[in-house]
């Protein structure tokens, strides 16, 4: 494990908080060019994943019943961070897969308009009736909710793909567990939203 205290860790987000796996253990991430350590990363367990589930479970039981205003505002809100923080993106798909900055740079961009495309699909999840021979009666179909969607992402695209894949299933209503490439684990605890790694694997 490295002793470099700049090292990053990549955490296990669930409920709101970095956490470590249930057995402390974790892997080393090296950048593809000079296999120079990038981060280290947080090994999960079963455990793990199951309390991910559960939480994301737990949260659908609220998000589920958002308005689509409320998601348009998170999605935009979401956009904008990724704006402020886009260096930090680009640098950890640099060090931690070996994209080229200008293809980095491209996702970033590309991935801030989806987010704010994805604002749009909040409002679109509605009804529609159906025609039918029967008089006096009228049938409709009604999206619902799925509830707990699982968004897998390649190791070559955590970024574009990690978000194009949540943004959607957010506007429209559901609760997402990501579950990362370990190749890739940085950018998805930035997706997660943490700036500064936690200490507890130093």
């Amino acid at each position: 494990m490295a002793k470099d205290l700049n090292t990053p860790v990549a955490s296990i987000w669930t409920g709101g908080a970095a956490r470590n796996s249930e057995s402390g253990e974790a892997f080393e991430s090296a950048n593809p060019d000079d296999d120079i350590v990038f981060c280290l990363a947080v090994k999960g367990s079963s455990k793990n994943v199951l309390y991910a589930v559960v939480s994301a479970k737990r949260a659908f039981a609220s998000y589920g019943a958002s308005l689509a205003k409320d998601r348009e505002r998170w999605l935009q809100k979401a956009a904008e961070i990724m704006e402020n923080r886009g260096a930090d993106f680009v640098g950890a798909l640099f060090d931690e897969i070996g994209s080229p900055t200008k293809k980095a740079t491209f996702e970033l961009h590309k991935i801030i308009g989806m987010l704010r495309t994805a604002t749009g699909l909040c409002r679109h999840a509605d009804g529609k009736t159906l025609p039918e021979d029967y008089p006096v009666r009228f049938f409709v179909s009604v999206h619902e909710r799925s509830g707990v969607v699982a968004c897998v992402t390649p190791f070559d695209g955590p970024l574009i793909k990690g978000l194009f894949l949540t943004a959607r299933t957010l506007a429209a209503g559901n609760a997402v567990v990501l579950p990362p490439s370990e190749i890739a684990s940085r950018v998805a605890h930035l997706i997660a939203g943490s700036r500064r790694p936690p200490c507890a694997l130093r």
